[in-house]
């Protein structure tokens, strides 16, 4: 994605520039990953905080086209990018030069094992320049079948996971919700990148629940993901009493509220200054 595709804020030169973050959620709707009251909002909230804050800060958003996901980048693209209508194919990802994003910028890859299933959002958002989609060819003849239920293209999804890493190699993952796809995920994502100051740029946001909120209790017990961030907690330790929602201020009616712009602006500046602490849980 070139500088010129869009602008942040004129004038401001943002923390991210230069700089991929990796997205890795979906809405938790299989057994065995908790789903709270309320579950498909708050992923919703925590996505388009996320690119939201990733996106003013001129960073790059990378992710796996999803029905449930690539809406919500949508939504947020049209905000900060850009458009320049696209009349030819997406590339595939054997064929591309290795490039240095400079961003801002959205960045989709998708399996052609889902031929046929890309989500109609996704396609809108490369037509129209939002984002840059790259294709990653299919493994062991695998086809997803919608017939079908649980994980599918486990080959296939591999490769191309393993092709998104090495060619974008984000510089932080951020997980909300999700299923096994984000075990896979954050196990490939530590294996690709190294600690800074002690830690692993992996964010787990429990409060989104899913395979993100399990993986954030391993924080505890697991030595693979004790050095890992469990982000609101962070957020919570990092900044004013004076921010948090008081009792005093709830509504009985309410449900739990988390101020996921307010924590996604904190994550972005703590991203890009490059200057991650030690973890404590």
């Amino acid at each position: 994605m070139n500088a010129e595709a869009g602008k942040a804020t004129p004038g401001r030169r943002g923390v991210l520039r230069g700089i991929s973050v990796f997205l890795s959620a979906s809405v938790p709707v299989r057994p065995g990953f908790p789903r709270m009251s309320g579950a498909a909002i708050e992923v919703e909230e925590a996505v388009v905080s996320f690119t939201r804050a990733v996106l003013r800060e001129e960073g790059t958003v990378v992710f796996g086209a999803h029905p449930s996901i690539s809406p919500l980048v949508a939504s947020v693209a049209t905000e900060y990018l850009v458009p320049h209508l696209r009349t030819g194919a997406a590339p595939e990802v054997e064929s591309l030069p290795e490039e240095k994003r400079i961003g801002p910028g959205v960045v989709i890859y998708q399996s052609h094992a889902f031929d046929g299933y890309l989500p109609d959002h996704t396609w809108e958002m490369y037509r129209m320049g939002y984002a840059d989609l790259i294709w990653c060819g299919a493994r062991e003849g695998e086809k997803f079948d919608p017939k079908k239920s649980g994980a599918q293209c486990p080959a296939s999804l591999r490769y191309m996971r393993e092709r998104m890493f090495a060619r974008e190699a984000p510089a932080a993952m951020i997980a909300m919700g999700g299923m096994e796809g984000i075990f896979e995920e954050a196990n490939m994502f530590l294996d690709s990148t190294g600690p800074v100051n002690g830690s692993f740029r992996l964010y787990l946001f429990e409060s989104t629940g899913g395979a993100a909120q399990l993986l954030a209790e391993r924080t505890t017990t697991d030595p693979r993901f004790q050095r890992c961030h469990r982000a609101e907690r962070e957020w919570l330790r990092d900044m004013p009493a004076a921010h948090a929602e008081t009792p005093s201020r709830r509504d009985a009616r309410a449900r739990p509220f988390v101020p996921y712009p307010l924590i996604m602006q904190w994550l972005a500046r703590k991203i890009g200054a490059r200057g991650d602490t030690e973890m404590s849980h």
